[in-house]
């Protein structure tokens, strides 16, 4: 597939991974989506494990909306929200650093908003937007549709927003996270 095709599959994935996000942590019940609630969109690539998505991506790292709250709305009507790095687990990113993650998932629980922007931590996998002409953008996307996209519950593990998540484990704790990466990483 070519780089633009990429690029395209990954914005779609983090838009719709926003919106599943929602409901999954700090107490809250899990969002249950209908048909009819999601884009109807072909995936890019069906990951199998956490080794092949973190392959994919430049970065995994665990993030919350920047304490400035910073959210914009582009021309193509993606949300550009500013997050706060709270661990790298893997990558490129500094932890406390802030990056922008592009989206266009909406939280169903608060209509017109992006569910990066709730007061939920997020595990991401990430990877710099790509437009194919060789130049690194600022921005990031979430790598593998909804399948980047984990939300923390109030047991401390991340869950993961993404129903048709193929092989991927449904919850994922950060030292399960660095033993499994760890063992991908030779």
């Amino acid at each position: 597939m070519n780089r633009r095709k990429q690029a395209i599959a990954r914005l779609l994935g983090v838009g719709l991974g926003v919106f599943l996000i929602a409901g999954c942590s700090a107490g809250e019940a899990p969002v249950v989506f209908h048909d009819g609630d999601l884009p109807d969109v072909s995936r890019a690539t069906e990951y199998g494990t956490i080794g092949q998505i973190s392959a994919d991506s430049s970065a995994v790292v665990v993030a919350v909306l920047d304490s400035k709250g910073e959210v914009e709305r582009d021309a193509q009507g993606f949300f550009l929200v500013t997050m706060r790095v709270k661990e790298a687990i893997r990558g490129d990113v500094a932890p406390e650093s802030t990056i922008v993650v592009r989206s266009e998932l909406a939280d169903p629980q608060a209509p017109g908003s992006p569910l990066l922007a709730s007061d939920r931590t997020f595990l991401l996998f990430i990877a710099p937007l790509d437009f194919g002409d060789g130049v690194r953008h600022s921005e990031y996307v979430v790598t593998g549709y909804l399948a980047g996209y984990y939300v923390e519950t109030k047991a401390g593990v991340f869950e993961a927003i993404d129903p048709e998540r193929a092989e991927l484990p449904s919850q994922v704790s950060i030292a399960t996270l660095r033993e499994q990466l760890s063992h991908t990483a030779n």
